[in-house]
């Protein structure tokens, strides 16, 4: 079943229509919506399967079992259901007790069936995800949303693979797209919120966006959640080594150290990782480099050793030292398991870009596209590159291609404009056309935010006004 269908009561209505037709009979068409008591009919039938039948049929589905788990638990426990069943038992006749026998066989008929039906869809379920979850630490974030969202039409309620797709928005740095994800979903399914991973995930996101108080409460919720039910430890701990960073971040150093010493853990790399994030909120920036430093040649959690480059790069971003951020990223590419880290692509490659390395910066860029990160911003980033080191025809082709895959972002046009104005310009006057200048234009007012009152379409226009004045359109 899934969201515009039937759900566990239709089915479960169904079984009983056909559990009926069996213990009496009665062809279904005959009786639907006229189910008369089944001991009317057969008084050799037992109190309790007429109870759990008759529940089965009922009109209103919020009458009706409400999950097959109900269901099986009466069919297992029927006798509860007959008082007089024990003392009667040894008085039935042959032909009753054969009855019986066939009823019980009927019955375990019906569980097998409801079971096997129901774990074939939750094995399925898992297979799915697990999958999925494969597929998204080999950083396959096209398959893995796939198998996520196969997963989601057999068990739209069980929100693992929720969980998964909203990890690929994440992974891929769609941060916003992530955060309203996440929280549609808990909308129409509000036990996800007392999951220890939906907090943890939202608050990474948070933390990512430098939003440092949402992540605080995000990260708090799991702690809590995760120390009143569950008992991994070691889980708890790194829940309270984000909720520390957060802290850290926010300036409020009295809580990450109240926070930090809770940590049970024996393993050193969230103690010294949270005092690294403190050094740097107190502007010790070369000790709190040292210390992750330490942490990368130390540390077996290459999750850690991650954050720690990725604190490294921003400290050096801080301090306008690009040469060091260039080749701590360097570093990381190298160091980190599999070589294909998005985020540390994607660092190095504005880095190259500032450092007028233009052409490593294109590749690294195109690296994300063939990765499946694709994002208007990554195909205008990858013309910026081309554009600055000359490359012209390579940056025309970039665009056209994001023309197809993204025909209403108008900043494509304007940039198109762009090239083709400077294509232009490297021809002798006579031989001049500014025709697609005007047409790549015109598409970008039909599409901005604001017409011509879009501030990056008021900078082209005067452009192709000065073109105007000089009579070359």
């Amino acid at each position: 079943y899934g969201k515009s269908q039937s759900d566990e009561r239709s089915d479960i209505y169904s079984l009983g229509v056909t559990m009926y037709h069996l213990l009496t009979g009665k062809n279904p068409n005959d009786i639907l919506y006229d189910f008369k008591p089944l001991r009317s009919i057969d008084r050799n039938l037992s109190e309790g399967i007429e109870y759990i039948v008759d529940k089965c049929v009922q009109t209103i589905p919020e009458n009706r079992y409400q999950n097959v788990a109900e269901l099986i638990y009466d069919l297992e426990n029927i006798h509860t259901f007959n008082k007089e069943y024990k003392k009667n038992k040894r008085r039935k006749t042959i032909f009753n007790i054969s009855k019986v026998a066939l009823i019980f066989l009927l019955l375990a008929i019906v569980i097998f069936t409801i079971k096997f039906m129901t774990g074939g869809k939750i094995d399925k379920y898992d297979r799915l995800v697990d999958q999925g979850n494969k597929y998204l630490d080999a950083m396959d974030y096209e398959n893995a949303q796939k198998k996520f969202d196969e997963a989601g039409e057999i068990m739209p309620d069980d929100f693992a693979h929720a969980i998964g797709t909203a990890n690929v928005y994440y992974h891929q740095g769609n941060y916003d797209f992530c955060i309203d994800y996440l929280m549609s979903y808990a909308k129409d399914h509000k036990d996800i919120l007392e999951d220890a991973n939906y907090h943890v995930l939202l608050g990474n996101v948070f933390y990512k966006q430098e939003n440092w108080s949402s992540a605080i409460d995000s990260f708090s919720r799991a702690v809590e959640i995760s120390s009143n039910t569950d008992s991994d430890s070691q889980k708890l701990d790194q829940y309270k080594a984000n909720l520390a960073k957060a802290y850290a971040k926010n300036n409020q150093i009295d809580m990450a150290r109240q926070t930090m010493d809770s940590i049970s853990s024996s393993d050193n790399d969230y103690i010294n990782y949270i005092n690294c994030q403190i050094y740097e909120t107190q502007g010790k920036n070369k000790k709190a480099i040292e210390g992750y430093k330490s942490i990368i040649q130390k540390t077996k959690d290459e999750q850690m050793k991650e954050d720690c480059y990725l604190e490294i790069a921003e400290i050096y971003k801080k301090q306008s030292e690009l040469k060091q951020e260039i080749d701590i990223l360097k570093e990381a590419l190298n160091d980190l398991t599999g070589g294909q880290n998005l985020v540390i692509n994607e660092l190095l490659a504005e880095a190259y870009y500032k450092n007028g390395e233009y052409q490593n910066s294109a590749d690294l860029f195109k690296k994300l596209l063939d990765s499946g990160y694709s994002r208007p911003y990554i195909y205008l980033n990858i013309a910026y590159a081309y554009q600055q080191g000359g490359n012209l025809s390579d940056a025309e082709n970039i665009l056209l291609q994001m023309q197809e895959k993204y025909p209403q972002e108008y900043k494509c046009y304007i940039q198109l404009a762009y090239v083709y104005m400077e294509i232009e310009g490297y021809k002798d006057q006579a031989s001049r056309n500014y025709d697609k200048v005007i047409d790549n234009y015109n598409l970008a007012l039909q599409y901005a935010p604001n017409g011509a009152s879009t501030p990056d379409l008021i900078q082209l226009k005067s452009k192709i006004d000065e073109l105007k004045l000089k009579g070359w359109i």
